[in-house]
């Protein structure tokens, strides 16, 4: 008997040893999907923390380890959904929509947002801005901070839903109580856009301050342009919205690098290493996927150009390029009329100035460069008009000191 006792204890170990160790495989699978292809938005994997954003997403670790996890539970919602995650970052977005429609119909809600974008932004279907509010809406009622964020856009931009600021706020006030930081500076805007003259602006900078501390782009960015201009009771201060505005580049805000070279350009003291550091911050706007920060960079860099003593027709070729991506943008056409201006060509120069504070006719800067090359013109009535309209401009006053009277 105690024979037969010990030779079942021992078959009984060896299956219980062949069970664990298959289970710690299907654990390790599904662990090294989670740590690959987890969402940036998700905290509660096996990873024991929050995932990737998906442009940081390796699709090589990442797509092997959950099409094992994948097949080994398949009833596990989050799997197809990491999965999806990693045909996106591949561009394979028939199968990433079947996988993401599976993990929702699994009721793992977050891939409804990543549906929800599919359908916001056109990715392999025709775009549908009211299939993603649905979308997103399942998932801000699933308690998902990033669908909240996300259906407050829709609110605040009036897409796919009628405009509503209120609603939008209380969107992103939700999110951000469940920690999604990266709805304050969307609260910021949605608070810049209800804001009036004769409004108390400091809970709108507060927002704006609280966003900028917490690491998030648009906040910093928009912090930095304020501080240019003015804005909310904020003082011009050149310094602070340079810091803001480079932090709200590095963070993924392109315009701020804009806005950025501006000030660097208008200030630049013949320091060629300064020059040079700015040079390659526009070409590395210059080779991005946005036509519009593209088309600005190309522009900035003819303007530099023309600042460090480029041969005409390299800045002319800049300027060119850029016109060729967006010939009506504001920047572009005062670069160009930058350059005619320095062939002396004063005529062309003002009806490009002309054109451009047409399109941004609160850009005091283009008021006063127009009222420069009226005075080169021998108009002087012209000239002083324009310079009264530069001075009740709203924005851009700071770079009116640059501009030659």
């Amino acid at each position: 008997m105690v024979q037969i006792s010990i030779r079942r204890l021992v078959g009984s170990a060896a299956l219980s040893l062949l069970l664990f160790s298959a289970a710690q495989a299907e654990t390790q699978s599904v662990l090294d999907c989670d740590r690959y292809a987890a969402s940036n938005n998700d905290t509660g994997t096996t990873a024991g923390r929050a995932g990737v954003k998906i442009k940081d997403l390796d699709p090589e670790k990442a797509k092997p380890a959950c099409e094992a996890a994948y097949r080994e539970s398949p009833d596990l919602g989050r799997l197809a959904f990491q999965l999806a995650r990693t045909e996106v970052k591949l561009g394979n977005h028939e199968r990433a929509k079947t996988l993401l429609e599976e993990a929702v119909s699994k009721g793992y809600m977050l891939a409804a947002v990543e549906l929800g974008l599919i359908y916001d932004v056109g990715r392999g279907v025709p775009a549908d801005l009211n299939k993603a509010a649905e979308l997103y809406k399942q998932a801000a009622d699933d308690g998902w901070a990033v669908g909240m964020s996300n259906l407050g856009d829709l609110y605040r931009l009036g897409l796919g839903l009628e405009q509503d600021l209120q609603k939008a706020l209380e969107l992103y006030e939700q999110a951000i109580a469940r920690g999604h930081t990266s709805a304050l500076g969307r609260k910021a805007m949605a608070l810049a856009e209800l804001y009036k003259e004769g409004d108390d602006p400091k809970p709108l900078v507060a927002a704006l301050v609280e966003a900028a501390s917490r690491n998030d782009g648009i906040g910093s960015a928009d912090l930095g342009y304020a501080y240019l201009n003015g804005q909310y009771g904020l003082p011009v201060d050149p310094i602070a919205a340079s810091v803001h505005l480079k932090r709200g580049y590095d963070l993924g805000e392109g315009w701020a690098g804009i806005y950025l070279a501006l000030i660097e350009i208008a200030r630049w003291d013949g320091d060629l290493q300064a020059a040079d550091r700015l040079r390659q911050m526009l070409d590395t706007m210059a080779e991005g996927t946005d036509n519009e920060l593209r088309a600005q960079a190309l522009a900035l860099k003819g303007q530099l150009g023309l600042l460090v003593g480029a041969p005409k027709a390299e800045v002319a070729d800049l300027i060119d390029r850029a016109s060729a991506l967006l010939p009506e943008d504001s920047i572009v056409l005062d670069s160009r009329a930058a350059l005619m201006a320095a062939e002396g060509k004063f005529s062309e120069a003002d009806a490009l100035l002309e054109k451009a504070s047409e399109n941004a006719e609160d850009w005091a800067p283009y008021f006063a460069r127009r009222s420069v090359i009226q005075q080169k013109l021998g108009n002087a009535t012209r000239s002083e008009e324009l310079k009264t309209l530069a001075k009740n401009a709203v924005e851009g006053q700071y770079f009116l000191q640059f501009i030659d009277p």
